[in-house]
C-alpha cells in the first residue's frame, strides 16, 4: 500500500510541475492501513508536503473496514478531509453495517458496488435500490459513483436516474501506464 501511495503522488507531482493536465486518483487503504500509525503519519505528512493542490488526491475505503475502525484511523480520515483529500466509501451495498458507517462517517463519494449496476434492467425490484441508493446518497450532500458499467443499457439508466460518476469498461478497461498517460495528454 506504500509503494502504490508513493507510485501515485510522484505521478501527480510530475504532472503538476509539467504542467500536464491531471485527473483525480484515488489510492484503496485497507483496514489493516488504517490500524497503522507509521502509514497514516507518513501519508499527512506527504501530503502537508507536496505542492499539488489537494483535491487531485483521493482515498476509497471499504465498507468492512469501517466496522474495525479504530479512534486513531478515525482521525486520520479526519485529518485528510481538513487538508481537502476527498475520502470515498468503496463497494457500497455489500457491507453488514452500510447505513450505520454512512450515519457515522462523513464522506465525500459513495461507491455503489458493481452488483448492484450489473443486475441494472434485469429486474425491477433491483432497480429501484439503486434508484433509492442514488436518491439517499444525493439527500446525505453526497455524490454517488457507479462501479462496473459495461454496456450502454447500464450507464443510460444510471445517467437518467441522476448517477453523478459511472465507472467501468464501457469507458475503458485497464491499460498500460503509456496509454493512460496518451490519453491523458489528449484530454481524454
Amino acid at each position: 500500500d506504500t509503494y502504490i501511495d508513493q507510485t501515485v503522488r510522484r505521478f501527480q507531482e510530475e504532472r503538476y510541475h509539467k504542467g500536464k493536465r491531471m485527473i483525480p486518483v484515488a489510492v484503496n487503504l485497507s483496514r489493516m492501513d488504517l490500524m497503522n500509525s507509521r502509514l497514516m503519519e507518513r501519508i499527512c505528512t506527504e501530503l502537508q508536503e507536496t505542492k499539488v493542490p489537494k483535491q487531485y488526491f483521493r482515498y476509497e475505503i471499504i465498507e468492512s473496514a469501517y466496522t474495525i475502525i479504530s479512534k486513531e484511523g478515525e482521525e486520520f480520515l479526519k485529518r485528510l478531509r481538513k487538508e481537502g483529500v476527498q475520502i470515498f466509501l468503496d463497494d457500497f451495498g455489500t457491507g453488514i453495517s452500510t447505513f450505520e458507517t454512512v450515519r457515522d462517517y462523513t464522506f465525500d463519494a459513495l461507491k455503489m458496488d458493481m452488483g448492484f449496476v450489473k443486475k441494472i434492467g434485469k429486474d425491477p425490484k433491483r432497480d429501484a435500490i439503486v434508484i433509492s441508493i442514488i436518491d439517499m446518497a444525493h439527500q446525505l450532500g453526497i455524490r454517488l459513483v457507479a462501479e462496473g458499467a459495461e454496456t450502454e443499457e447500464q450507464v443510460a439508466f444510471l445517467r437518467a436516474n441522476g448517477c453523478d460518476y459511472i465507472q467501468g469498461y464501457y469507458y475503458y478497461k485497464p491499460m498500460p501506464e503509456n496509454e493512460f498517460l496518451q490519453l491523458l495528454d489528449e484530454g481524454k
